[in-house]
């Protein structure tokens, strides 16, 4: 047999102690000895992350396009309500409103995301946020303070995608061995950054249209790519 090495992504085995401290059999797939296809879970840290499952690739986007559907509303809707004449403290009272929804019904979006886990949650989630957020173009709704109050506790609550795409990150992480969750999460902020600037332009060009037309569209993608999960490694 094979005795109990430690080459890694390294010139020599000196240098691979200090990257790879995981014991292996044989040398991995990147030192071109061309013995790992007989003995895969010999692969290092370093060539797992070079070769990136479909899975993988697939929560990242999972990640970029739930933060896409959301950054507009989240970001503009100050702006947009006080284009519309809503006063400021209405605008504070409405903000609590949301946060006092979505501080109950969170627990039960965490709730049925471990009792099913999968992403249809989260595709309820999207379709009741992406549904509701059309209704503050309604001048009737935005003309009751009644109703947008409700409007916004509705919304709010419904809107579990944060905590459900976290729920399906840690499910996928737990089937790739050394996939760190915070790989996948740190597109969350890429996006973020990225389609806040973005929506400031768009809503220079197009009005405060573009934040519907946004939040809809990247939803209905968001949508389409949850259909499309790759399957998970055997």
């Amino acid at each position: 047999g094979y005795e109990q090495i430690e080459w890694s992504c390294a010139a020599s085995p000196l240098d691979a102690l200090a990257v790879c401290s995981r014991p292996r059999l044989l040398p991995c797939c990147c030192d071109h000895h061309g013995l790992i296809a007989a003995h895969p879970e010999n692969k290092c840290h370093r060539c797992e992350t070079m070769a990136q499952h479909p899975e993988l690739i697939w929560i990242k986007t999972v990640h970029v396009l739930a933060c896409l559907s959301g950054v507009a509303w989240g970001r503009y809707q100050v702006a947009y309500l006080n284009s519309l004449g809503i006063a400021p403290s209405t605008l504070g009272a409405l903000r609590a409103a949301g946060l006092a929804a979505k501080f109950f019904c969170t627990p039960l979006w965490g709730a049925w995301a471990d009792a099913r886990p999968g992403v249809a949650p989260l595709l309820a989630a999207i379709a009741a946020t992406a549904s509701l957020i059309r209704l503050y173009q309604s001048p009737t709704v935005v003309g009751s303070l009644p109703l947008l109050f409700a409007l916004k506790a509705a919304r709010s609550a419904a809107n579990g995608l944060a905590t459900l795409t976290d729920a399906l990150t840690l499910r996928v992480v737990e089937a790739h061995r050394e996939a760190g969750y915070g790989a996948q999460r740190l597109w969350t902020g890429v996006a973020w950054g990225g389609g806040s600037l973005a929506v400031g332009y768009a809503i220079d060009a197009r009005g405060y249209d573009a934040i519907f037309t946004w939040t809809v569209g990247f939803s209905v993608a968001l949508a389409a790519l949850l259909a499309c999960r790759p399957a998970p490694p055997p």
